[in-house]
């Protein structure tokens, strides 16, 4: 390496390698287990306990073989284990499943995270090794490998986390990331016997994405659209007379296509509250979906706005799912969104549910403050919330209750049916009280909403509250109140959506 911007690049390489890396493993595990917070502490803790082995080991196998040529069967090695991980993330996912929710995450990162990881951090020691040529100029040299790889690893995160992982797909950053840490390989010249590794390791990346197509391809569901992106995979798949959107394999929409209605009960139920209020009113969905809520808010009249996050969604909507032109799309987060409206609305629909995860930031004392400062004085909020309500799996949804209580909203609770593993919690939360009046005639659709409204109203609940946490801002603990429900919710979802799948 006698060019000084030779091991500066490599390092470049390596760092943007690492975090995108790390982000791609991330996507990987979502399909089966989620973007929790245990997923990403799972993800953290092997990263870097995968790279303090390598960085060990590193310096043992530059110590003993000092050359360019071990260079480059490092660099040549990373790209080969990362290249094919696309292959192997299905069958460790599936060996790995049944373990549950958080064994199951924690042994899935280790499987997939290891081996890449340890090979990347050898890149790092055996970069200092090679390119300190007096010991006077280690600390200079160490200072610039480690800078570089930083800056290279803060290329990476947002170039994957902006552009690559929304616009390529886990498979195709994979290989790019492969491809860039083969051609890092060949700034070291690719001495001696290296070359015909160089050699299979493009041969290897060549081949990956044929076979993940064929290893990976669905058997009988009609696949109208697969892609991964900011909120994670998002499917698009027809069985029967049915339409599903699915987000890391959860279903989030559930279509009629013959009636082009929804077929989930909660979204009539919650369309009851709105029907409380006269044509003509403003209305906010925090949460598009397949806007099959914000459709029924159209058919009633309403002016509806609604916040989606990922700009997939909106697409997938008009495409699939018919939404309706007049519904007004903001691209936005929904609290950063509530924070900044200047808008007065009449009914506010929460229902934010990423595959089953609650979310936490917008279900705060202040984040529904907020949503209480820009409701009409006779507004109201509506929220679906997926879990349990008694004993102590109950406690997340308790705890919202209490938080909108200290938001200053009134609440009223329903199951959408008798069945406790099977309902929705439809929770109601009303500025003025008198607004509502329960059993009393609502603007419906008979035939869809008219029916969910009624066996909503027959599941009236009424719990005790009083033990759960007002969540704030600086304590908000339902990932963790919710871990048992979740673990359920996603076990639950992932059989069906394997019959979906036909898998």
């Amino acid at each position: 390496m006698e060019a000084p911007w030779k091991p500066n690049a490599i390092a470049f390489v390596g760092g943007a390698a690492v975090m995108a890396f790390e982000m791609i493993s991330a996507k990987a595990l979502a399909p089966v287990y989620g973007q929790s917070l245990h997923v990403w502490a799972s993800v953290i803790g092997l990263t870097l306990g995968a790279l303090t082995l390598g960085y060990f080991l590193g310096g043992l196998l530059i110590d003993r073989f000092p050359s360019n040529a071990t260079m480059s069967l490092i660099l040549l090695g990373s790209a080969a284990l990362i290249g094919v991980l696309p292959l192997l993330a299905g069958p460790i996912l599936a060996l790995t499943e049944p373990l549950g929710l958080l064994l199951g995450a924690l042994a899935a990162g280790l499987l997939i995270l290891l081996l890449p990881l340890a090979s990347l951090g050898m890149i790092t020691t055996g970069l200092i090794r090679l390119a300190a040529r007096e010991v006077t100029a280690m600390g200079r040299t160490a200072g610039a490998v480690y800078a570089w790889s930083s800056i290279g690893g803060i290329v990476g995160a947002l170039g994957c986390g902006f552009f690559a992982i929304p616009a390529w797909g886990i498979p195709t950053t994979a290989l790019v990331t492969a491809a860039a840490l083969a051609g890092a390989a060949a700034l070291t010249g690719l001495p001696g016997k290296t070359k015909a590794v160089a050699a299979g390791v493009v041969w290897l990346l060549i081949a990956a994405p044929l076979l993940d197509f064929w290893l990976g391809r669905p058997l009988h569901a009609d696949i109208l659209h697969c892609s991964e992106g900011l909120l994670g995979q998002l499917v698009v798949a027809d069985s029967g007379r049915n339409r599903w959107l699915y987000i890391d394999g959860v279903d989030q929409t559930l279509l009629d296509k013959e009636s082009r209605r929804s077929r989930f009960y909660y979204i009539h139920a919650m369309t009851y509250f709105a029907g409380h209020y006269p044509a003509g009113r403003k209305t906010l969905v925090l949460g598009l979906g397949g806007g099959s809520l914000a459709n029924e808010l159209v058919r009633l009249g309403f002016e509806v706005d609604a916040v989606e996050l990922d700009e997939r969604v909106p697409k997938l909507a008009r495409e699939f799912f018919g939404l309706d032109p007049k519904v007004r799309v903001i691209l936005d987060d929904g609290r950063h969104f509530v924070r900044t409206c200047r808008e007065r609305y009449s009914f506010i629909a929460l229902d934010c549910f990423t595959a089953e995860r609650e979310p936490t930031h917008l279900l705060t004392v202040e984040s529904l403050r907020e949503m209480n400062r820009i409701l009409e004085p006779d507004g109201s909020l509506v929220l679906d919330y997926r879990t349990f309500l008694d004993g102590p799996t109950g406690l997340g949804a308790r705890s919202i209750l209490r938080t909108l209580r200290a938001a200053g909203f009134q609440t009223f609770c329903y199951g959408t049916t008798a069945d406790v593993e099977q309902r929705d919690l439809i929770i109601g939360a009303m500025k003025d009280p008198s607004v509502f009046r329960e059993g009393a005639p609502a603007r419906l659709i008979v035939e869809c909403c008219g029916r969910s409204a009624k066996q909503m109203l027959a599941n009236r609940l009424n719990p005790d509250d009083s033990d759960g946490y007002v969540l704030t801002d600086d304590a908000s603990p339902l990932d963790v109140l919710n871990t048992v429900y979740h673990e359920w919710w996603r076990r639950e979802s992932r059989r069906k959506f394997a019959e979906v799948m036909g898998r």
